[in-house]
């Protein structure tokens, strides 16, 4: 579970039965300008969010909790198991490495791991980024009782 406040520039995450998401950063893009993202410049910093693990039967109640940093200018990335593979240290290089492309960046995870062999269930792989040009406003409105 990852709960994003794009205000406060933070995520509240929990992990329980499979391994942890990622946060990915810094990652300079400019989408005008480069709609693919930007391969030059220094590979951004992952930070691992609950250690990783997986065990059967795990519920949120011995789930690892925390609450990290999750700058502008940083990627939430959840991926499957079979997209992560079983080397830890290689999945952690692909995300620093491919991680300036940016919107495109789940779409090379998951061909990556079809490239790889590896089971072709479950390839699943979600990256979410703050957009603080475009802010999200409440999707439900109070409607006003009658009088």
């Amino acid at each position: 579970i990852a709960l994003v406040d794009g205000d406060r520039q933070r995520v509240t995450w929990a992990t329980a039965g499979h391994p942890g998401a990622f946060v990915v950063g810094p990652v300079a893009y400019d989408l005008a300008k480069f709609p693919l993202g930007s391969t030059s410049g220094p590979r951004p910093k992952t930070i691992a969010l609950g250690g990783g693990g997986s065990s059967l039967g795990a519920s949120l109640v011995t789930a690892t909790r925390g609450e990290t940093a999750l700058p502008h200018d940083s990627l939430l990335v959840i991926a499957s198991t079979a997209v992560r593979g079983d080397d830890e240290a290689r999945f952690e290089t692909s995300l620093r490495d491919q991680a300036p492309a940016g919107p495109r960046l789940a779409q090379l995870l998951v061909e990556a791991a079809v490239k790889r062999g590896d089971s072709a269930e479950d390839l699943l792989a979600v990256v979410v980024r703050q957009r603080p040009d475009r802010r999200s406003e409440p999707v439900l409105m109070a409607t006003p009782e009658p009088a």
